[in-house]
C-alpha cells in the first residue's frame, strides 16, 4: 500500500501550504522512472524496510517524461564511497550518485544484474596478462577446448620452470612439434651439468634425425671422455651407414681418421668374445660388383699387419683368372711359414701347364732342408749346404759331404779325351738308400 501526501497547512499571511515534498511517499517497491505524478523535485520516496530514493528531476525523450529517482539510503546503510587498491577513495559521482565498477578490456569483465542487485566479475573470454603471472594452484589451459593455445611469441624470454615434482608434456597420441617453424632456431635439449641425463626413445613409428642438404651432424663433444654407443641390442639387428639402396654422389666414412693424432688410436671390429655362431666380415665381398681398392697397411710409416693367428682357422687368397697377386718387398725381408712349428708351405699349384719362378739376383736362392722335385726345376747354379746322413727310396739326394782320399786302386772310367787322368776326389749323394761316391776331377779333357 501507498500512502498519500500529507494536509494542507496553513499560514499566517500567505494562505495554505500543500505538505508534498515535507511528508515522504510511503510503498512497498521501489519507484520506477514513470512515477511522475504529483511528485515535485526533492520528493522522497520510501520503500519500507528495503531502500530511500530521492527526486532529482525529470527527462523528456521523444514527449514521454520521464522521472530521476536517486537511491539514498538502503536498509543496511548508506554506500558513501569505495577504495580501490590504488587511487584512494572513490565516491558516488555528482548528479547521478553512482560508483562505475568497470572491467579492462582482454582482462576483467563485470556483468550487473538488477535483479539479483549483484555485479560478476569475471575473466575475459580472451585474456591478456599485462604483468607477471603467478599460478601456484593446478593449472589448465585449455584443457577441454579445441582452440589454439599461443604461449610466448612477444622477444621476451620465455622460460618454463620445473619443481620438484618434475616436468611432464604429453601428448596424447597426436602430433607433437618442437620449433618446427620457417625460423633460423637455435635448439638445446638437455644440460651438460653433473648427472644430467638425455633420452631420446621411440615405439613402433621408427626414429629419424634428419637436416637440411648441408647439415653438419656431430655427435660428442670435443672434449667427451665418455663411451658413444651406437646400437646396443642383443637380438638379431642391423645397423647401417650410409647404405642407401641408390646414391648419386661420392660417399666417404672416416674412422679414426684424425689429421694430427696425439695419442694412441685402436679400432676394434668384431673383437668380442662370443662363443656360438659364426663371424664374417665382408669388405668388397660378393655384393660389390663395381671394381674397388682395398688398402691396407700403405701409409708411409713403419707398419705392421698381421694376418691370422696360432688359433685354428684358415687364410686364403683367391683372385680372378688372369689377374696378377704380387706382393712387394721395397728391400725388406718378406718371410712366409718361417716359425717353429711344423709347417706345411705350399707354393704353386702340380696343374700340368703350371709354372713357379723363384728369382734372385746375387744374393742367390737359399733352400735349407732336402729339396723333392716332381717335376722339372731349373737353375743357373744348385747348391748342397748339408748332409742328410741317410737317403729317402725313390730319391736321388745330393750332400755336401765330399772327400780328397785318393789311393792307388784302379778302376775304369772312361774320359772325354784319349788323355789318362786321375781323379781328384769323392763327392757323396745317395742313390735311395745307398749311400754313393761319385768320383770328381779338376778337368774333363787333361
Amino acid at each position: 500500500m501507498s500512502f498519500p501526501p500529507g494536509s494542507s497547512n496553513y499560514t499566517q499571511a500567505f494562505g495554505t501550504n500543500p505538505e508534498n515534498v515535507e511528508v515522504p511517499h510511503i510503498d512497498s517497491r521501489a519507484p520506477s522512472t514513470s512515477d511522475i505524478t504529483n511528485y515535485p523535485v526533492g520528493k522522497r520516496w520510501i520503500n519500507k524496510n528495503t531502500a530511500a530514493y530521492d527526486l532529482l528531476g525529470f527527462t523528456v525523450s521523444g514527449g514521454i517524461t520521464s522521472a530521476t529517482w536517486a537511491l539514498s539510503n538502503t536498509s543496511t546503510g548508506v554506500l558513501a564511497e569505495l577504495t580501490g587498491d590504488s587511487g584512494g577513495a572513490i565516491t558516488p559521482a555528482a548528479g547521478t550518485g553512482n560508483i562505475s565498477l568497470l572491467g579492462t578490456a582482454n582482462q576483467i569483465v563485470t556483468t550487473g544484474t538488477l535483479a539479483s542487485n549483484q555485479i560478476v566479475w569475471s575473466l575475459s573470454s580472451t585474456l591478456v596478462v599485462p604483468g607477471t603471472l603467478t599460478v601456484t594452484g593446478t593449472t589448465s589451459i585449455n584443457a577441454t577446448g579445441t582452440a589454439t593455445t599461443t604461449i610466448g611469441g612477444s622477444s621476451g624470454l620465455f622460460t618454463l620452470a620445473s619443481g620438484s615434482g618434475g616436468l611432464t608434456a604429453t601428448g596424447g597420441g597426436n602430433t607433437i612439434q618442437l620449433f618446427n617453424d620457417a625460423a633460423a632456431n637455435i635448439v638445446t635439449l638437455g644440460s651438460t651439468s653433473g648427472a644430467a641425463s638425455l633420452t631420446l626413445q621411440a615405439g613402433g613409428g621408427n626414429m629419424a634425425l634428419t637436416g637440411a642438404t648441408g647439415t653438419t651432424y656431430t655427435i660428442g663433444s670435443a672434449t667427451g671422455i665418455g663411451a658413444i654407443t651406437v646400437g646396443q641390442s642383443t637380438a638379431a639387428e642391423t645397423v647401417n651407414i650410409l647404405s642407401a639402396t641408390s646414391i648419386t654422389g661420392a660417399q666417404i666414412v672416416n674412422l679414426l681418421n684424425g689429421a694430427t693424432p696425439g695419442a694412441n688410436t685402436t679400432l676394434n671390429i668384431m673383437d668380442g668374445a662370443g662363443t656360438a655362431g659364426t663371424q664374417t666380415v665382408n669388405i668388397l665381398a660378393t655384393g660389390a660388383t663395381r671394381a674397388g681398392a682395398v688398402n691396407i697397411n700403405t701409409g708411409a710409416a713403419a707398419h705392421t699387419l698381421t694376418v691370422g693367428s696360432s688359433s685354428a682357422g684358415n687364410i686364403a687368397f683367391a683372385i680372378a683368372s688372369g689377374s696378377t697377386y704380387s706382393v712387394t718387398g721395397n728391400g725388406g725381408t718378406i718371410t712366409i711359414g718361417n716359425d717353429a712349428a711344423a709347417n706345411t708351405v705350399s707354393v704353386g699349384t702340380s696343374n700340368t701347364t703350371a709354372t713357379l719362378n723363384l728369382l734372385a739376383g746375387s744374393g742367390k736362392v737359399n733352400i735349407t732342408g732336402a729339396v723333392i722335385a716332381n717335376s722339372t726345376v731349373q737353375a743357373s747354379s744348385y747348391a748342397a749346404t748339408g748332409d742328410p746322413g741317410s737317403g729317402t727310396a725313390s730319391q736321388n739326394i745330393f750332400s755336401n759331404a765330399n772327400s780328397t782320399t785318393i789311393s792307388t786302386g784302379l778302376g775304369t772310367i772312361h774320359m772325354s779325351t784319349a788323355n789318362p787322368a786321375t781323379n781328384t776326389g769323392w763327392l757323396k749323394c745317395y742313390i735311395g738308400t745307398q749311400v754313393a761316391w761319385i768320383p770328381t776331377w779338376t778337368t774333363n779333357a787333361p
